[in-house]
């Protein structure tokens, strides 16, 4: 779907999730839609390369449909969506083990000209994340990235409260070790 058709497409709502828990296609590609920016997103960070990360979406979207009706809204269903999501990426990542440039992160959402310095910094980024065990990534990505709770991580990631905060703890200090010599 084309970036014109993704923002032309209504956002989905409770109703939607609803419907396409109960089976309906229509309500299922409306979620595909709205959600496959940040399900790409999540997964390009992750596996670190576009064409796996492409996979991923497919991976996340066929797991997602076939798994729809197990959904019971305990969570938001974004929720629900960046632990399917980290899962397949993570997945995919222990698959393939060596590991792969972050081609692409510096072209997500850029839409006006960047300095040298800041593809610079954004290619050091990408270097130091590439550094991290798969799992420091994707608690990474999940707060520094996507933004999200530390509530929410537990509950993608399935872990408890302290686990989160040490595997971010760890992440932060590698994250910190890797860029020191950039700076």
């Amino acid at each position: 779907m084309t970036a014109t058709a993704q923002m032309l497409a209504p956002a989905a709502g409770p109703e939607t999730v609803e419907s396409a828990c109960a089976g309906d296609r229509a309500a299922f590609e409306q979620l595909v839609a709205q959600y496959t920016p940040l399900v790409f997103r999540v997964a390009l960070r992750i596996v670190g390369n576009a064409a796996d990360a492409e996979d991923c979406v497919q991976d996340v979207w066929l797991a997602a449909w076939r798994s729809i009706g197990r959904y019971r809204g305990q969570a938001a269903f974004s929720t629900w969506l960046y632990r399917v999501t980290t899962n397949a990426a993570l997945m995919l990542v222990r698959r393939r083990r060596p590991a792969l440039p972050l081609d692409g992160l510096s072209d997500v959402g850029i839409d006006t000209p960047v300095s040298i310095e800041a593809l610079a910094a954004a290619d050091a980024v990408q270097r130091a994340l590439r550094a991290l065990t798969s799992d420091q990534r994707a608690v990474i990505v999940l707060r520094e990235f996507e933004d999200l709770s530390y509530d929410q991580i537990a509950t993608i990631l399935d872990l408890s409260m302290p686990a989160v905060r040490s595997r971010l703890h760890r992440a932060r200090i590698e994250l910190c070790r890797a860029l020191e010599d950039w700076r």
